[in-house]
């Protein structure tokens, strides 16, 4: 079953994405793409802007990260079947949220420390 998964899901998505990041890429949207990313690429996580794209379509990329979405869905329909559409969906942006808040808070530190020893 896991190996239909694969060739059904993950393939299709892997080529699929591999495809638009190339014509992304081609047509020099990536470049718009990443600049929409900077305050939270660059500006918060300071990682360096061009890694919006590869960020954003990373997901699509990468076979684990598929698997790991695809069984994050289905713990998403329990959610919303035991605690409701409202809270399932706070719960997911309260979760990114605070991944955000907390890798941004240890880039300031580190780099607060890093200033530091200079």
């Amino acid at each position: 079953m896991r190996t239909r998964d694969i060739l059904t899901i993950v393939t299709p998505l892997l080529v699929g994405g591999s495809i638009v990041l190339a014509l992304l890429s081609h047509v020099g949207a990536d470049n718009i793409i990443n600049t929409v990313f900077t305050p939270i690429t660059h500006w918060w996580l300071g990682l360096p802007v061009v890694l919006g794209v590869p960020i954003l379509f990373g997901e699509l990329r990468k076979e684990l990260s598929l698997l790991m979405i695809y069984q994050a869905l289905g713990s998403f329909e329990v959610m919303l079947k035991t605690i409701g559409k409202r809270d399932a969906f706070f719960s997911i942006a309260l979760s990114v949220g605070v991944a955000l808040l907390i890798s941004g808070v240890v880039r300031v530190l580190l780099e607060g420390v890093r200033w530091i020893q200079v």
